[in-house]
């Protein structure tokens, strides 16, 4: 085998050996990746929860201020009903 034949084979090994540990090198970072996976989407849906119920809460308390509101309008309301009917009765 001529001296230049040797040289080619040599270096073509070697970057065949540098692609082959830049391969196992993604390799081991996609499993690393792929293990935190669940941790961080239950992080995440954790997370989501959370904002979930405090919307959920922050709904109800609009709900039962605007219940309390509608409550003392209909009072006056009824007031306002019960005072024109006595006006009205004093007046016939």
């Amino acid at each position: 085998m001529p001296e230049y034949a040797m040289w080619t084979l040599i270096v073509s090994l070697v970057i065949f050996a540098f692609g082959l540990a830049l391969t196992v090198a993604e390799l081991r970072h996609r499993l690393k990746v792929s293990e935190n996976e669940p941790n961080r989407l239950r992080s995440e849906i954790e997370m989501l929860k959370k904002r979930h119920n405090k919307e959920i809460s922050d709904i109800e308390e609009l709900n039962e201020k605007e219940i309390e509101k509608i409550k003392k309008n209909l009072i006056i309301l009824r007031i306002m009903i019960l005072t024109s009917q006595n006006i009205k009765t004093t007046l016939v």
